[in-house]
């Protein structure tokens, strides 16, 4: 019995990070994303038992040892964040934070090292350690599927109620769908995350973004003077600028206190937009920005823009070789990569063949925050780890805006073949959204967002007041030339903790509107 022991823990242990570090609700990545890190992990673990059973001539000890290895592998992770919350608690041991990371990886390496060399030092090898191994693994992949089941509350009932649901909020637009459109120019539809407009960089950040707003307006955009998000979250702002309706229909359907996103992750990659200009022949371009529900698995092109996606960076920074110099530069690079995907891409995405939609959802001047002004890099410790600098974003901002530029600059180069350009924030800068009662200088913060609009042609002169639910409006009048009814410009305010309890801030908006106004115009 005991020669016959099956020695499957390796591979189990090997499922683990990617299963732990899948959280439905976040959609940094998705159920289908999950498997090409799976199999990456398990190829090397299945390579790795297979050459120590050889050298070793012993599976229970190749399987234990590269368990044991996996385990070190891929517990550095939880014990930054454990010196990090340790230091939180006991400020007296800071030190455990401000450490470099190498000299942390060379204590936790050699500290590790022991019992794997006690593990094959062992001449008389306890079967029942790999019985206990076995059924380790087998408990922790376990959990975590139930945790994955639990938390996504079953997905895809929710999903397909949630997409017929939209459908029926939106029979308004049902006639002007299936219009025929008078005239087809490629479509730019770029979602700049995080990105705020030119009265929060003044009042706020006390920088004059005159030269960016004037180049825009000198090029035929129209940029509302009050411009502002309908929603704080990114999932809501997309879901609901995407599909042109707002979603407050799903506090009916999910509850107020409801944190699952699934229903939202599949608005966005089922939206409207692309379903409308499918239908009229075309080409839907994607250009993702690292986060799982905006790589869009059912497009006819997808940009991918390398491998630094949110998770990846999240798994490979929870291992020990994270801490090496080299390994870390490589995270920020792939990082920086994959969030200039629009910009460096842009010849080869011009050159897809006409008419085309494309949509790019760009993590920038949302943190990390690894750009300085003239897009020189930062290199940080550990990306995506929370932290806010206002000076960091103001150097990260300024950075966008000479990519914005530099790209209007290429879209615009041939008059004959000009495209239709949106380009907007899904939210404004703050350090979290999180709060209960939001302040004015929070809403100010969150909602005021660049959104400005530029159709070939014609200057469109559209409303002060317009907000991202109506852009999808406004592209169809264009398109059919004929006028597509728009939905009253409000914003609500929900968190993340209760993300379908809307409150209407719209009215706290304007009042803040009209405080700066008055207050500008008394200095």
């Amino acid at each position: 019995m005991k020669a016959d022991l099956i020695v499957f823990h390796p591979f189990l242990f090997a499922l683990v990070p990617t299963l732990a570090y899948y959280t439905p609700g976040s959609g940094i990545l998705l159920p289908e994303d999950m498997v090409l890190s799976a199999v990456v992990v398990l190829v090397i673990t299945t390579i790795l038992f297979a050459v120590l059973s050889v050298l070793l001539k012993s599976t229970q000890k190749s399987g234990i040892i590269v368990s044991t290895a996996i385990l070190v592998c891929f517990g550095y992770g939880s014990l930054i964040i454990l010196s990090t919350f340790i230091a939180s608690v006991h400020p007296s041991l800071i030190f455990l934070c401000q450490a470099n990371d190498a000299t942390l990886m060379v204590a936790y390496f050699c500290l590790a090292l022991i019992p794997i060399w006690i593990l094959y030092k062992l001449r008389h090898f306890p079967t029942q350690l790999t019985i206990m191994f076995n059924w380790m693994s087998l408990g922790l992949v376990v959990a975590n599927l139930a945790i994955i089941f639990l938390v996504s509350g079953h997905p895809d009932v929710q999903a397909h109620n949630v997409l017929l649901k939209n459908d029926q909020q939106s029979q308004d637009l049902d006639p002007y769908l299936r219009m025929p459109f008078k005239t087809k120019p490629d479509i730019y539809w770029i979602v700049m995350d995080g990105c705020a407009n030119s009265e929060t960089l003044s009042d706020v950040y006390k920088h004059d973004d005159h030269e960016f707003s004037s180049f825009l307006k000198q090029n035929g955009f129209f940029i509302p003077p009050q411009a502002r998000s309908n929603y704080q979250l990114t999932y809501l702002s997309l879901a609901s600028c995407l599909n042109g309706n707002y979603v407050n229909y799903l506090t009916q359907q999910l509850g107020k206190n409801a944190t699952t996103a699934q229903g939202l992750f599949q608005l966005v990659r089922n939206n409207r937009l692309f379903r409308v200009l499918k239908q009229h022949g075309y080409t839907i371009v994607n250009v993702g920005s690292g986060v799982g529900f905006t790589e869009y698995p059912n497009v006819d092109i997808n940009h991918q823009g390398g491998w630094g996606t949110c998770f990846n960076v999240e798994l490979v920074q929870s291992t020990v070789f994270s801490g090496l110099k080299p390994v870390n530069k490589l995270i920020n690079d792939a990082s920086r990569e994959k969030r200039l995907g629009l910009f460096s891409q842009i010849d080869k995405i011009e050159a897809i063949p006409g008419p085309k939609v494309v949509l790019a959802h760009v993590l920038l001047p949302h943190p990390p925050f690894t750009f300085n002004a003239d897009g020189s890099p930062r290199y940080l410790k550990r990306i995506n780890a929370d932290g806010w600098s206002d000076a960091e974003y103001l150097e990260q901002i300024k950075f966008t805006h000479v990519q914005l530029q530099k790209l209007v600059k290429t879209l615009l180069r041939e008059n004959d073949h000009r495209p239709v350009i949106i380009i907007q924030g899904d939210h404004g800068p703050a350090k979290d959204a999180h709060h209960d009662l939001p302040t004015p200088d929070y809403l100010k913060r969150r909602f005021h967002i660049l959104n400005a609009y530029y159709f070939p042609g014609q200057k469109p002169e559209l409303d002060a007041n317009i907000t991202p639910v109506n852009s999808l409006r406004v592209l169809l009048s264009y398109l059919e030339q004929r006028p597509v009814p728009m939905l009253t410009d409000r914003c609500y305010f929900s968190t993340y903790e209760s993300m379908y309890d809307f409150k209407d801030v719209t009215g706290d908006l304007a009042v803040s509107q009209l405080e700066a106004s008055q207050t500008s115009d008394e200095h």
